[in-house]
């Protein structure tokens, strides 16, 4: 009820620019990060997968992270930083994708992992992307509340998407543990489409990887 008070005017409605950049942040750590809550549980609980093997498989995720983040980093091809968006958030998108599928006992665990890695990737091609629009962005004076802004807007967003995932996950999985997986995969993977509807609204296609 607070939030709108604490970010930058526009960013609720994604108003084109930096409102954009910093809504866009929001969105694709809700989708990232809600999906890696439940997936050792997935992995352990229901694909059988002990503790230790849960947790190297959602490592894969931070080294594809890394990789993302040092290919942008240290580009020379001319990239835009819209494009890097582009890529970063479609790859976000079509790794949860493969990821959630494993919530169907006949598709292989290693497609989860392989698509939990896609994932990271795409956040390491967004992550640093999105700060150094937000300061480019940012008028004199501003650059310390507009990136205090991206943080705020990161927390609040992922904070609310779990809640929303977990109470439907515990109240489904009763029923259905299929079903509650499904549930929290569902906002996640809405979040992730939400982010790439944003990525148009960021006015990132102009700046260029030097």
């Amino acid at each position: 009820a607070c939030i709108w008070r604490l970010l930058p005017r526009g960013t609720l409605r994604a108003a084109p620019g930096l409102p954009s950049v910093i809504a866009l942040r929001g969105a694709v750590c809700a989708a990232f990060f809600g999906t890696e809550a439940f997936l050792p549980l997935l992995l352990s609980r229901e694909r059988g997968l002990s503790p230790l093997w849960a947790g190297i498989a959602l490592s894969v995720g931070a080294l594809g992270w890394s990789a993302g983040s040092q290919y942008q980093g240290h580009a020379r091809n001319g990239w835009s930083r819209h494009r890097f968006l582009r890529v970063g958030t479609s790859a976000v998108f079509s790794g949860l994708l493969l990821t959630c599928a494993a919530t169907w006992p006949s598709v292989p665990v290693w497609l989860a992992i392989l698509g939990w890695t896609i994932a990271g990737l795409g956040m390491g091609l967004i992550s640093a992307s999105l700060s150094m629009l937000a300061l480019s962005m940012s008028a004199p004076g501003e650059e310390g509340a507009n990136g205090s802004a991206l943080q705020l807007c990161e927390a609040t967003v992922v904070a609310a998407a779990m809640a929303v995932g977990g109470s439907l996950f515990a109240v489904l999985l009763s029923t259905s543990a299929q079903a509650a997986y499904l549930a929290n995969f569902a906002i996640a993977l809405c979040m992730a489409l939400l982010a790439m509807a944003l990525v148009g609204r960021t006015g990132a296609r102009g700046l260029v990887i030097n």
